[in-house]
């Protein structure tokens, strides 16, 4: 495996003996090249990386290397790699290391996660409401008709970056900064999901469209009625899902409050 990185200890003026520069992999090297890459503009979550070959082209490094990135990226949940179909983009940025380890108590269950979107987005939806702009009205209604065209077209990267997207507008909406960096720490948890919904997003076009309309009529009750019908359904569809394909799916979901 190649390095990079001094060999020797460096003396200080004192004549003390600082602490000689680790040794640095090319995959770790290449982890942060690809990371970088996923953080630039020019990817979403949703999209799809380039290829392996690409990769390796690319950042001009074995095939090897490029492959042992992906799977540290994946674990680290940047990545959804699947087989015979490439890598995907779960999330852009890092979680904190505090809520890292919230996420990966082992006891969390997909639940958990529904429940959290039931307290948060029709919160999100009623200070949205009434706080959006006609411009904000306007770029959400916009999102909302990208998203209905992925749909329609097949398109399962666009399906996921377009949900994604519509949900975390209407977050940044509701003007609260706390709101929005829990959506943002989560949105690589509950992209991961998203993933299993992909059959099932048309049933998402008419809630959408609702919301929307809500937002266009500044009608909060009815909002944020619809926003929680719709996180309902989302736990119903995947559930039928993990049904059919033999999974585990969600437990049965509490009474709301």
């Amino acid at each position: 495996m190649c390095y990079t990185g001094s060999r020797q200890p460096v003396s200080a003026t004192g004549g003390r003996i600082m602490e000689p520069v680790r040794y640095t992999s090319i995959t770790d090297l290449t982890v942060e090249s690809i990371k970088e890459l996923i953080q630039s503009d020019e990817y979403q979550i949703g999209d799809k990386l380039p290829s392996e070959q690409q990769l390796c082209e690319m950042l001009q490094v074995s095939r090897t290397c490029v492959r042992e990135a992906l799977r540290i990226l994946q674990a680290r949940r940047f990545l959804d790699i699947r087989s015979g179909k490439g890598s995907f983009i779960l999330k852009k940025n890092e979680l904190s290391p505090e809520v890292q380890k919230w996420v990966d108590e082992p006891d969390i269950s997909f639940m958990d996660y529904i429940e959290v979107r039931l307290a948060m987005e029709p919160l999100a939806v009623r200070l949205a409401i009434s706080h959006a702009t006609g411009q904000e009205t306007q770029a959400l209604e916009r999102l909302h008709e990208r998203f209905t065209a992925a749909v329609k077209s097949g398109d399962v990267a666009g399906m996921i970056e377009g949900d994604s997207r519509f949900h975390s507008y209407i977050m940044d909406c509701s003007r609260n900064k706390l709101l929005i960096n829990i959506n943002r720490e989560m949105q690589g948890i509950i992209n991961k999901y998203r993933t299993k919904q992909t059959r099932t997003y048309k049933n998402a076009i008419e809630p959408h469209a609702k919301i929307v309309q809500a937002f266009r009529d500044r009608d909060v009750v009815g909002g944020v009625k619809t926003m929680r019908e719709h996180i309902y359904e989302i736990m119903r569809d995947i559930e039928a899902v993990c049904d059919e394909l033999g999974t585990e799916g969600p437990r049965p979901p509490r009474t709301p409050g």
